[in-house]
């Protein structure tokens, strides 16, 4: 075992019991190449494996303490040697380390402080995954980019290459989930603290041997961290609260003007206060152009989608009722799907004008 010292970039791989995958890894990398196995209590003789190799250092953990946490006591080691860039990679195969130098050169390239391997840029893909393991990577990763603000298509690939600022970002303010919710909270605080963060095309390769450490526990904390910490609650609450006003200024109006004109009134007021509050708090950290022109162009775009929503909410509604449906369970639906669309088009077309 050694230390590094002074070294311009480290390879970061978790591992737990892959020893026959690693049996393979090891010998792509580049005899020069910085490696860091952090490892979490394995028990098939990986450090067997790394002891062979002279540019490889091993972390023994001694047990199971999840991905996110391993990744971070390998970036601490890297730091200390000097590392001014940090590759993180599985240790199951499935990211080829021939794509090393380009994503790293790409890196230094953009000036990016945080480059994810992406499946799901032009050029990048997946080779042998089951269509039940394709399918949740891709709804994980939809669901991350309607409910966060940097735009990125494959935010819980952890195929990655972090600066030194990035790194020693995230050594100072550790991320506090683990697994697949932890790689997507590294992302989201990456880009809320101002870093640079860009893709790069891989493609990802089935596992080489064994079974995928991905649990349903995991699945479900992601999806639960994904609905807690973005901005789809925000949406509600805004939505929720232009209820309110829509309510209050019709009941202010109607004893005055005739009806009609005081319900599109209270509509229209309550759209508009839904617009500033996404603006000024649901979106706000999207990075928009937000002088005069768009301002008023992302205002004329929400009030179509809130049109748009009223009418689906009403088409189904009615066909639903036509179909002998509950109507109250009918008006529901059609506000669900109202909903869903009218938030589908602020996170993905209304404000988005130059976050991505």
């Amino acid at each position: 075992m050694f230390s590094f010292n002074m070294v311009s970039s480290c390879i970061v791989i978790p591992v737990l019991n892959e020893h026959d995958n690693l049996k393979m890894m090891l010998q792509t990398f580049h005899s020069d190449a910085h490696l860091i196995l952090v490892d979490d209590g394995s028990t098939d003789g990986v450090e067997e494996i790394a002891a062979k190799y002279p540019n490889v250092l091993l972390i023994e953990r001694g047990r199971a303490s999840g991905l996110v946490s391993a990744i971070m006591d390998g970036m601490k080691e890297a730091l200390k040697g000097g590392a001014d860039y940090i590759i993180t990679m599985d240790g199951d195969g499935q990211h080829d380390p021939l794509y090393i130098d380009d994503i790293l050169e790409f890196a230094k390239g953009e000036g990016a402080d945080l480059v994810i391997g992406s499946r799901y840029v032009k050029g990048g893909g997946t080779q042998g995954f089951t269509p039940p393991r394709r399918e949740i990577s891709r709804v994980a990763n939809y669901f991350y980019r309607i409910s966060f603000d940097g735009g990125i298509n494959d935010a819980t690939s952890g195929f990655r290459v972090y600066s030194r600022r990035a790194a020693e970002y995230l050594v100072r303010n550790p991320p506090l989930r683990g697994s697949y919710a932890g790689q997507v909270e590294i992302v989201n605080e990456l880009y809320r603290a101002g870093m640079k963060v860009k893709e790069f095309p891989i493609t990802f390769r089935r596992r080489m041997s064994g079974d995928s450490k991905l649990s349903w526990a995991d699945i479900f904390d992601y999806f639960i961290y994904t609905l807690v910490s973005g901005n789809l609650w925000k949406y509600i609450l805004v939505g929720a609260s232009g209820a309110i006003i829509n309510e209050l200024f019709l009941f202010l109006l109607a004893p005055r003007i005739w009806f009609p004109v005081a319900d599109i009134i209270a509509i229209e007021v309550s759209i508009t206060t839904n617009f500033m509050f996404n603006e000024r708090w649901t979106f706000w950290r999207r990075k928009l152009d937000r002088g005069l022109r768009r301002t008023v162009t992302r205002f004329y775009l929400h009030n179509a989608s809130s049109v748009l929503g009223l009418s689906v909410n009403f088409i189904v509604f009615i066909g639903l009722a036509l179909l002998g449906s509950n109507l109250l369970l009918a008006n529901l639906v059609g506000i669900v799907v109202a909903f869903s669309i009218r938030y589908l088009m602020s996170s993905q077309v209304i404000w988005v004008d130059g976050h991505r």
